[in-house]
Protein backbone atom coordinates (compact mmCIF):
# COMPACT_ATOMS: atom_id res chain seq x y z
CA UNK A 1 0.00 0.00 0.00
CA UNK A 2 2.64 2.00 0.89
CA UNK A 3 4.37 1.51 -2.55
CA UNK A 4 1.27 2.29 -4.34
CA UNK A 5 0.75 5.87 -2.70
CA UNK A 6 4.37 6.48 -3.71
CA UNK A 7 3.84 5.74 -7.02
CA UNK A 8 0.66 7.58 -7.12
CA UNK A 9 2.97 10.56 -5.91
CA UNK A 10 5.67 9.72 -8.46
CA UNK A 11 2.86 10.69 -10.90
CA UNK A 12 2.09 13.81 -9.60
CA UNK A 13 6.01 14.67 -9.79
CA UNK A 14 6.07 13.89 -13.43
CA UNK A 15 3.42 16.46 -13.89
CA UNK A 16 0.62 13.82 -13.96
CA UNK A 17 2.43 11.76 -16.66
CA UNK A 18 0.13 8.84 -17.92
CA UNK A 19 0.74 5.32 -16.29
CA UNK A 20 2.35 3.74 -19.63
CA UNK A 21 5.04 6.55 -19.56
CA UNK A 22 5.41 6.29 -16.08
CA UNK A 23 6.09 2.66 -16.30
CA UNK A 24 8.61 2.77 -19.31
CA UNK A 25 10.97 5.28 -17.47
CA UNK A 26 10.74 2.94 -14.67
CA UNK A 27 11.66 -0.13 -16.58
CA UNK A 28 13.98 1.47 -19.09
CA UNK A 29 16.21 2.76 -16.19
CA UNK A 30 15.64 6.29 -17.03
CA UNK A 31 15.11 7.27 -13.46
CA UNK A 32 17.92 5.80 -10.76
CA UNK A 33 17.45 5.53 -6.91
CA UNK A 34 13.58 5.00 -7.33
CA UNK A 35 11.80 3.43 -4.21
CA UNK A 36 8.84 2.00 -6.99
CA UNK A 37 9.06 -0.02 -9.85
CA UNK A 38 6.56 0.06 -12.77
CA UNK A 39 4.55 -2.97 -10.98
CA UNK A 40 3.82 -0.41 -8.46
CA UNK A 41 2.33 1.93 -10.67
CA UNK A 42 0.06 -0.96 -11.70
CA UNK A 43 -1.12 -1.37 -8.40
CA UNK A 44 -1.88 1.88 -7.53
CA UNK A 45 -4.29 2.53 -10.67
CA UNK A 46 -6.42 -1.13 -8.78
CA UNK A 47 -5.88 0.35 -5.53
CA UNK A 48 -7.18 3.79 -5.85
CA UNK A 49 -8.98 4.06 -9.40
CA UNK A 50 -7.81 6.62 -11.77
CA UNK A 51 -6.16 9.71 -10.49
CA UNK A 52 -8.94 12.44 -10.08
CA UNK A 53 -6.53 15.10 -11.43
CA UNK A 54 -5.55 13.46 -14.81
CA UNK A 55 -8.83 12.89 -15.38
CA UNK A 56 -10.28 16.25 -14.90
CA UNK A 57 -7.63 17.88 -16.86
CA UNK A 58 -6.91 15.45 -19.62
CA UNK A 59 -10.33 13.80 -20.46
CA UNK A 60 -11.18 14.46 -24.05
CA UNK A 61 -14.27 14.77 -25.51
CA UNK A 62 -15.16 11.40 -27.65
CA UNK A 63 -18.20 10.74 -30.49
CA UNK A 64 -21.06 8.55 -28.52
CA UNK A 65 -21.03 4.91 -29.48
CA UNK A 66 -23.09 3.41 -31.99
CA UNK A 67 -25.92 2.10 -30.58
CA UNK A 68 -27.09 -1.42 -31.21
CA UNK A 69 -30.51 -2.79 -31.21
CA UNK A 70 -30.70 -5.86 -29.60
CA UNK A 71 -34.63 -7.26 -29.66
CA UNK A 72 -35.81 -10.44 -28.68
CA UNK A 73 -39.12 -12.10 -29.53
CA UNK A 74 -41.69 -10.99 -26.86
CA UNK A 75 -42.67 -14.57 -25.35
CA UNK A 76 -45.36 -12.96 -23.31
CA UNK A 77 -48.90 -12.13 -23.67
CA UNK A 78 -49.96 -8.33 -24.70
CA UNK A 79 -52.59 -8.38 -22.28
CA UNK A 80 -52.01 -7.48 -18.69
CA UNK A 81 -53.57 -6.75 -15.49
CA UNK A 82 -51.99 -4.41 -12.53
CA UNK A 83 -52.27 -4.21 -9.24
CA UNK A 84 -51.97 -1.42 -7.83
CA UNK A 85 -51.14 -0.40 -3.92
CA UNK A 86 -49.50 3.49 -2.07
CA UNK A 87 -46.21 2.14 -0.85
CA UNK A 88 -44.47 4.78 2.22
CA UNK A 89 -41.12 5.16 2.62
CA UNK A 90 -39.59 7.94 5.31
CA UNK A 91 -43.16 9.61 4.83
CA UNK A 92 -43.10 9.99 1.11
CA UNK A 93 -45.71 7.93 -0.89
CA UNK A 94 -45.20 6.44 -4.20
CA UNK A 95 -47.79 4.74 -6.53
CA UNK A 96 -46.38 0.76 -7.10
CA UNK A 97 -48.12 -1.52 -9.72
CA UNK A 98 -47.44 -4.49 -10.74
CA UNK A 99 -48.28 -6.29 -13.86
CA UNK A 100 -49.06 -10.07 -14.34
CA UNK A 101 -48.39 -12.13 -16.32
CA UNK A 102 -45.70 -10.07 -17.40
CA UNK A 103 -43.96 -8.97 -13.25
CA UNK A 104 -42.80 -6.21 -14.46
CA UNK A 105 -43.02 -3.29 -11.24
CA UNK A 106 -43.06 0.55 -11.52
CA UNK A 107 -42.86 2.81 -8.96
CA UNK A 108 -43.92 6.93 -9.03
CA UNK A 109 -43.63 9.19 -6.51
CA UNK A 110 -47.20 11.09 -6.09
CA UNK A 111 -46.90 14.53 -7.08
CA UNK A 112 -46.20 16.99 -4.10
CA UNK A 113 -46.36 13.75 -1.99
CA UNK A 114 -50.71 14.32 -2.21
CA UNK A 115 -52.63 11.44 -2.38
CA UNK A 116 -55.75 13.09 -3.68
CA UNK A 117 -57.41 11.75 -6.66
CA UNK A 118 -55.81 14.13 -8.62
CA UNK A 119 -52.30 12.89 -8.08
CA UNK A 120 -53.31 8.90 -8.31
CA UNK A 121 -54.79 9.38 -11.03
CA UNK A 122 -51.74 10.84 -12.84
CA UNK A 123 -49.51 8.08 -11.67
CA UNK A 124 -51.93 5.67 -12.80
CA UNK A 125 -51.81 7.28 -16.08
CA UNK A 126 -48.49 7.55 -16.44
CA UNK A 127 -47.45 3.65 -15.91
CA UNK A 128 -50.20 2.83 -18.18
CA UNK A 129 -48.74 4.74 -20.82
CA UNK A 130 -45.60 3.29 -20.30
CA UNK A 131 -47.22 0.00 -21.21
CA UNK A 132 -48.74 1.44 -23.86
CA UNK A 133 -45.51 2.33 -25.18
CA UNK A 134 -43.77 -1.20 -25.68
CA UNK A 135 -47.28 -2.83 -27.28
CA UNK A 136 -48.75 -4.00 -23.87
CA UNK A 137 -52.35 -3.23 -22.89
CA UNK A 138 -53.74 -2.92 -19.67
CA UNK A 139 -57.50 -4.83 -19.39
CA UNK A 140 -57.63 -4.44 -15.40
CA UNK A 141 -56.26 -2.60 -12.45
CA UNK A 142 -57.05 -4.51 -9.02
CA UNK A 143 -56.55 -2.45 -6.15
CA UNK A 144 -56.92 -2.10 -2.21
CA UNK A 145 -59.43 -0.76 -0.39
CA UNK A 146 -58.10 2.86 -1.09
CA UNK A 147 -60.64 5.55 -1.59
CA UNK A 148 -58.60 8.13 -4.04
CA UNK A 149 -58.05 4.98 -6.35
CA UNK A 150 -61.29 3.95 -6.44
CA UNK A 151 -62.85 7.69 -7.48
CA UNK A 152 -60.14 6.70 -10.54
CA UNK A 153 -62.71 4.19 -11.61
CA UNK A 154 -64.68 6.71 -14.53
CA UNK A 155 -61.53 7.23 -16.41
CA UNK A 156 -60.57 3.82 -16.50
CA UNK A 157 -63.48 2.38 -17.78
CA UNK A 158 -63.56 5.45 -19.98
CA UNK A 159 -60.03 4.22 -21.73
CA UNK A 160 -62.09 -0.18 -21.64
CA UNK A 161 -59.96 -0.74 -18.42
CA UNK A 162 -62.24 -2.45 -15.33
CA UNK A 163 -61.20 -1.49 -11.81
CA UNK A 164 -61.53 -4.41 -9.41
CA UNK A 165 -61.13 -3.18 -5.83
CA UNK A 166 -60.51 -5.47 -3.23
CA UNK A 167 -62.69 -5.96 -0.14
CA UNK A 168 -62.59 -3.78 3.52
CA UNK A 169 -59.53 -4.97 5.13
CA UNK A 170 -58.28 -6.58 2.19
CA UNK A 171 -54.75 -6.20 0.45
CA UNK A 172 -53.29 -7.45 -3.16
CA UNK A 173 -50.90 -9.78 -2.07
CA UNK A 174 -48.92 -9.59 -5.78
CA UNK A 175 -47.74 -5.74 -5.16
CA UNK A 176 -47.71 -6.00 -1.59
CA UNK A 177 -45.22 -8.85 -1.64
CA UNK A 178 -42.91 -6.55 -4.22
CA UNK A 179 -43.08 -3.10 -1.28
CA UNK A 180 -41.56 -5.06 0.87
CA UNK A 181 -38.64 -6.20 -1.33
CA UNK A 182 -38.17 -3.00 -2.72
CA UNK A 183 -38.02 -1.60 1.11
CA UNK A 184 -35.59 -4.00 1.68
CA UNK A 185 -33.21 -2.86 -0.82
CA UNK A 186 -33.81 0.51 0.27
CA UNK A 187 -32.54 -0.52 3.76
CA UNK A 188 -29.90 -2.03 2.48
CA UNK A 189 -28.36 0.58 0.70
CA UNK A 190 -28.72 3.39 3.20
CA UNK A 191 -27.03 0.80 5.84
CA UNK A 192 -24.08 0.76 3.74
CA UNK A 193 -23.93 4.33 2.38
CA UNK A 194 -20.62 5.99 3.00
CA UNK A 195 -22.54 9.46 3.17
CA UNK A 196 -25.36 10.88 5.16
CA UNK A 197 -28.00 10.61 2.69
CA UNK A 198 -30.19 13.94 1.76
CA UNK A 199 -33.74 13.20 1.79
CA UNK A 200 -34.13 14.93 -1.43
CA UNK A 201 -32.37 11.73 -3.09
CA UNK A 202 -35.02 9.09 -1.17
CA UNK A 203 -37.16 9.00 -4.45
CA UNK A 204 -34.33 8.12 -6.62
CA UNK A 205 -32.89 5.25 -4.19
CA UNK A 206 -36.56 3.84 -4.70
CA UNK A 207 -36.31 4.19 -8.35
CA UNK A 208 -33.00 2.59 -8.33
CA UNK A 209 -34.41 -0.72 -6.29
CA UNK A 210 -37.46 -1.06 -8.33
CA UNK A 211 -35.18 -1.15 -11.61
CA UNK A 212 -33.25 -4.10 -10.23
CA UNK A 213 -35.81 -6.00 -8.91
CA UNK A 214 -36.77 -5.97 -12.64
CA UNK A 215 -33.57 -6.83 -14.00
CA UNK A 216 -33.99 -10.33 -11.72
CA UNK A 217 -35.76 -13.12 -12.97
CA UNK A 218 -38.79 -14.02 -10.57
CA UNK A 219 -38.35 -17.60 -8.95
CA UNK A 220 -41.66 -18.68 -10.85
CA UNK A 221 -40.16 -17.32 -14.42
CA UNK A 222 -39.21 -20.69 -15.85
CA UNK A 223 -37.97 -19.40 -18.80
CA UNK A 224 -35.26 -17.44 -16.88
CA UNK A 225 -36.33 -13.98 -18.38
CA UNK A 226 -36.35 -10.68 -16.29
CA UNK A 227 -39.60 -8.94 -16.46
CA UNK A 228 -37.15 -5.98 -17.64
CA UNK A 229 -35.93 -7.89 -21.04
CA UNK A 230 -39.96 -9.19 -21.58
CA UNK A 231 -40.79 -5.07 -21.16
CA UNK A 232 -38.55 -3.67 -23.71
CA UNK A 233 -36.71 -6.78 -25.67
CA UNK A 234 -33.69 -6.80 -25.34
CA UNK A 235 -31.14 -8.87 -22.20
CA UNK A 236 -29.23 -6.56 -20.25
CA UNK A 237 -25.33 -5.93 -21.06
CA UNK A 238 -23.02 -5.50 -18.09
CA UNK A 239 -20.93 -2.84 -19.30
CA UNK A 240 -24.21 -0.64 -20.04
CA UNK A 241 -26.63 -1.19 -17.57
CA UNK A 242 -25.18 -2.48 -14.60
CA UNK A 243 -21.79 -0.03 -15.13
CA UNK A 244 -22.55 2.17 -11.56
CA UNK A 245 -24.77 1.30 -8.33
CA UNK A 246 -26.78 4.12 -6.03
CA UNK A 247 -24.77 6.20 -4.20
CA UNK A 248 -21.57 5.01 -6.27
CA UNK A 249 -18.88 8.39 -6.75
CA UNK A 250 -17.62 9.03 -10.42
CA UNK A 251 -16.43 11.52 -12.98
CA UNK A 252 -18.45 12.56 -15.51
CA UNK A 253 -17.73 14.33 -18.51
CA UNK A 254 -18.15 18.58 -18.22
CA UNK A 255 -20.74 19.83 -20.61
CA UNK A 256 -20.76 23.12 -22.20
CA UNK A 257 -16.76 23.29 -21.71
CA UNK A 258 -15.06 25.56 -24.18
CA UNK A 259 -12.18 23.39 -25.75
CA UNK A 260 -9.57 26.19 -24.77
CA UNK A 261 -10.21 26.88 -21.61
CA UNK A 262 -8.19 25.56 -18.23
CA UNK A 263 -11.80 24.47 -16.99
CA UNK A 264 -11.67 20.64 -15.11
CA UNK A 265 -12.93 18.68 -17.98
CA UNK A 266 -14.90 16.37 -15.43
CA UNK A 267 -17.16 16.91 -12.51
CA UNK A 268 -17.73 15.00 -9.30
CA UNK A 269 -20.73 12.98 -9.20
CA UNK A 270 -23.11 10.60 -7.40
CA UNK A 271 -24.62 8.20 -9.48
CA UNK A 272 -28.37 8.19 -8.91
CA UNK A 273 -30.11 5.71 -12.10
CA UNK A 274 -29.40 3.95 -14.85
CA UNK A 275 -31.53 5.43 -17.08
CA UNK A 276 -32.07 1.49 -19.48
CA UNK A 277 -31.68 3.12 -22.59
CA UNK A 278 -29.40 1.98 -25.60
CA UNK A 279 -26.90 4.61 -25.02
CA UNK A 280 -26.12 3.36 -21.24
CA UNK A 281 -27.12 6.79 -20.10
CA UNK A 282 -27.15 7.31 -15.70
CA UNK A 283 -28.63 10.47 -14.08
CA UNK A 284 -26.51 12.12 -11.56
CA UNK A 285 -26.25 14.63 -8.90
CA UNK A 286 -23.49 16.90 -9.75
CA UNK A 287 -21.28 17.56 -7.03
CA UNK A 288 -20.82 21.21 -8.32
CA UNK A 289 -24.01 22.30 -8.95
CA UNK A 290 -26.24 20.10 -7.11
CA UNK A 291 -28.35 19.17 -9.38
CA UNK A 292 -29.62 16.54 -11.47
CA UNK A 293 -27.56 15.97 -15.22
CA UNK A 294 -27.63 13.05 -17.08
CA UNK A 295 -24.39 11.27 -18.48
CA UNK A 296 -23.05 8.57 -20.81
CA UNK A 297 -19.83 8.77 -19.93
Amino acid sequence: MESAALARDFIRKLGYASNADAIRMLMSGGIINAPITGHDVYRAQKIFGPDIASLKGKTRASPSAIVKLEHIPRPIAAEQSMHVDIMFVQSIPFLVSVTVPLGMTIAGKLKDGSRSTKALEVAILSQIAMYKGQGFTISTVLVDGEGGIAKCEQVLNGMGIQLSPAGPGQHVPVVERKIQVIKQAARAHLAVLPFRMPHSWLQWLVYFCCSRVNVRPGSSDSDGLSPREKFVGRKLDFHRDLRVGFGDYVQVHAQNIKKNSMAPRTVGAIALLPMGNLQGSVRFISLQSLRVITSDK
